[in-house]
């Protein structure tokens, strides 16, 4: 019991994590986005 109450919370530490990257990333692609039609 105390280990799927471990991987369920590693889980959501990771899912917290990934979803932290994705909304740095879709950041970071919009000032490329910018970036890119600045030089163009």
């Amino acid at each position: 019991m105390s280990c799927h109450a471990m991987s369920s919370a590693g889980i959501k530490k990771h899912r917290i994590m990934y979803d932290v990257l994705r909304n740095r990333l879709r950041k970071y692609e919009g000032v490329s986005d910018i970036v890119s039609a600045m030089v163009n």
